[in-house]
């Protein structure tokens, strides 16, 4: 025979649940050490990808970031950016006071959606939702959620745990789910000293990293991302804004681009070769002949940046600049190389990163 359990027992139970819901986001849970000289504690950061396909990846971020003082506001920005082929399937916020009592809550149609095209980009298919929140008292918490889905899959997220000075880490982890198998490569960066666990299979990967202290910015000091811990993953077989590639080293890289983005697209119409030669013939030598060309596209030419699509690492034809007169760094750089190319000078069309 069961016996009743007295009904307090109950409510007790139920009040230790709703204590400890409330108290979760407390800034007073924060470890003292962690709080030395950061403006902000990283408390959860979690980015989890699944590559479904060679033409399919959903990424899903949820970070909490408890903010300190305003300097620390620039580590708990609330933005997700998506195209024509990139589809933002969740996105919420939430905000917490110092004693973790939720004081705001924002959810998917609460976002500004704009535009994210800089000064001198005459169009581009990027935007970006947002929400610009202004803090009413320090410190409080910030849950923000966000997963997406995109057809691209040649630029997976890196790993990149702290995110600078004066910021640090209870815990950051970084999972890539590859049931398909499809083989990649990785690069880690700067583990020594940091306490990092790793998974690695053909089919997953997993880093954490634990209580992490602020680093303090000293007179000098050189850049967070020159000496902090990162990963970079990139599979062998991918799928960049339309178009496929395949490649294990730059080498395969730079064979891909040319064959699949380049070639071809150096043509130049005889009216415009005659009068580039023309102006090279007193030339004594190749630089000279270089001097001239650079000096003939930029009197001819203007930057305009057009970032659709493939459009945003294919170059604009050197005919259709000579035509238009304008063009971004890859279609001017590809005119330009087209030109030193007629007049017999030896250029390459390089891919900086």
């Amino acid at each position: 025979m069961y016996k009743k359990i007295p009904l307090f027992v109950y409510f007790l139970f139920f009040s230790i649940c709703c204590f400890s819901q409330k108290t979760v986001y407390a800034a007073f849970l924060i470890p003292a050490d962690l709080k030395e000289d950061a403006n902000a504690v990283v408390r959860n950061n979690s980015r989890e990808i699944t590559i479904e396909a060679v033409n399919s990846m959903v990424v899903y971020n949820r970070e909490v970031v408890t903010v300190l003082n305003k300097l620390g506001n620039s580590d708990a920005i609330i933005s997700a950016r998506y195209n024509n082929d990139t589809k933002i399937t969740k996105l919420s916020a939430y905000i917490y006071d110092a004693f973790g009592n939720e004081i705001k809550k924002y959810k998917a149609r609460d976002f500004l959606d704009v535009s994210a095209v800089s000064g001198g980009t005459l169009y581009s298919d990027a935007r970006v939702k947002y929400i610009e929140y202004t803090p009413i008292g320090y410190p409080y918490t910030l849950v923000f959620e966000s997963e997406y889905k995109t057809a691209t899959t040649g630029f997976i997220p890196w790993w990149f745990p702290v995110n600078g000075y004066y910021v640090s880490v209870e815990k950051s982890t970084y999972k890539i789910n590859n049931p398909t198998g499809i083989a990649w490569r990785k690069k880690e960066t700067n583990f020594t000293d940091f306490n990092i666990e790793k998974k690695d299979s053909d089919t997953g990967l997993q880093y954490v990293l634990k209580n992490q202290k602020a680093f303090e910015y000293e007179h000098s000091a050189r850049s967070p991302r020159d000496i902090l811990p990162k990963v970079k993953v990139a599979l062998n077989t991918f799928y960049l804004k339309g178009v496929y590639g395949e490649a294990t080293n730059w080498q395969e890289f730079g064979q891909w681009m040319h064959t699949a983005l380049i070639e071809g697209r150096d043509i130049i119409n005889e009216a415009t070769k005659t009068k580039i030669v023309d102006l090279v013939k007193d030339a004594k030598s190749p630089i000279e002949k270089a001097k001239i060309v650079y000096q003939f596209m930029q009197n001819k030419t203007r930057y305009i940046s057009v970032q659709v699509g493939i459009g945003g690492w294919e170059p604009i034809t050197a005919n259709q600049v000579d035509k238009v007169g304008y063009g971004d760094c890859k279609g001017l750089t590809n005119y330009t190389k087209a030109l030193l190319e007629v007049v017999g000078v030896t250029s390459y069309y390089t891919l900086y990163v």
